[in-house]
């Protein structure tokens, strides 16, 4: 039986190529070294290419959080949904002395509401898990 899996792992891991390897390889005249490549080919001019296209940036690859969030949910969190008018960020309240005084003066509660006190165990039905478990008050 390990060798069936040995040999099925094994397919799976020459199935998968190295690390920046070109798994795309042509052969006879669309290979890159043929002579013959240049006639079957055809090469575009850097004037002949499409310029309805803007060229791409290069670079930076910094997304403002606004955009990665409308790309991401399709939600536009720069839009006021009550007024449909432009939100833009002010301030980032980061300190807790901070984050205090603006829920204070939003009226809204600073600190943390108390946990909820633990749930009891759950009761079973089955006399037989309830001996299992020990929670049977017939036995006790």
């Amino acid at each position: 039986m390990w060798s069936h899996l040995q040999a099925a792992l094994n397919g799976v891991v020459a199935a998968v190529p190295a690390p920046r390897f070109h798994t795309v390889r042509y052969g006879g005249v669309l290979a890159s070294a043929s002579r013959l490549r240049p006639k079957i080919v055809p090469h575009t001019a850097k004037g002949d290419e499409a310029s309805d296209e803007p060229p791409k940036k290069k670079g930076c690859r910094y997304w403002p959080w606004a955009d990665l969030m409308a790309r991401s949910f399709e939600v536009d969190v720069t839009v006021c949904p009550k007024c449909n008018g432009r939100l833009k960020l002010v301030a980032l309240v980061q300190e807790p002395k901070n984050v205090a005084r603006l829920l204070r003066g939003l009226g809204e509660p600073t600190e943390a509401p108390a946990r909820a006190p633990p749930r009891p165990p759950p009761y079973y039905r089955s006399p037989v898990i309830r001996r299992l478990t020990g929670t049977d008050l017939a036995v006790a």
